[in-house]
């Protein structure tokens, strides 16, 4: 976790949106949702080396969503997965640090799971 540079987290969130918004439908053309599945892996990867496991799962969740849109449900499942180990990770950094937890974290986790057996 970067804790020098403040801004590196607005810097993911404004990637993450610009991925997003090129999912939207424009007149006469569809959006390109493998492309922006990719876009949203490679930024999952960037955050899980910058250690930012929430961040990362958020990234998961999103491509588990393009997954399913075209209908690759093996790639939607492999998504909810790595979301939740994220989830996890999160959660047990808080542990480790002594951080107060509500164990939303693990709530989220227990969901993309639950989501990816169902």
């Amino acid at each position: 976790m970067d804790v020098t540079n403040p801004g590196t987290n607005q810097d993911y969130l404004n990637e993450f949106k610009a991925i997003s918004n090129k999912l939207k439908k424009r007149f006469l053309r569809r959006p390109n949702v493998s492309e922006a599945s990719d876009q949203f892996n490679r930024l999952a990867k960037k955050l899980r080396d910058n250690e930012e496991p929430q961040y990362e799962a958020a990234c998961y969740l999103a491509v588990s969503r393009c997954e399913q849109s075209i209908g690759n449900y093996s790639g939607e499942i492999e998504a909810l997965v790595s979301a939740a180990r994220a989830y996890l990770n999160a959660e047990m950094n808080l542990k480790r640090i002594g951080g107060p937890s509500f164990q939303d974290h693990l709530l989220d986790a227990i969901d993309s799971f639950s989501s990816a057996i169902g």
